[in-house]
C-alpha cells in the first residue's frame, strides 16, 4: 500500500499546502524478489529489487502541483 504524508491513500488528491515535497511510505507484503517501479508524469521515479518477503521503503519526493505518483510490483518470471 503506498501512503503518503502518513495517512492519504491510492487515488486520493493531496493538498501540498505550499510545500515542494512529500513523503511516501510504500507497505509490500509477500513480495521477495518482486521489483517496485515508483512513476510520475516524467516517468521513472524510483526502482528497488525488494531483499525480503515483506518490506516497507520510504522517501521524500519533489512535487509540484497536478503531478501523480504510482506505484508498480513487478514479479520476475
Amino acid at each position: 500500500m503506498l501512503t503518503v504524508d502518513g495517512d492519504a491513500r491510492p487515488g486520493d488528491t493531496v493538498d501540498l499546502a505550499g510545500r515542494a515535497e512529500v513523503e511516501l511510505q510504500l507497505r509490500v507484503l509477500a513480495g521477495a524478489g518482486a521489483r517496485v517501479r515508483l512513476l510520475g508524469p516524467a516517468g521513472e521515479l524510483f526502482t528497488r529489487t525488494l531483499p525480503g518477503p515483506d518490506a516497507v521503503v520510504r522517501l521524500r519526493l519533489r512535487v509540484r502541483p497536478g503531478e501523480f505518483v504510482r506505484a508498480e510490483l513487478h514479479r520476475s518470471r
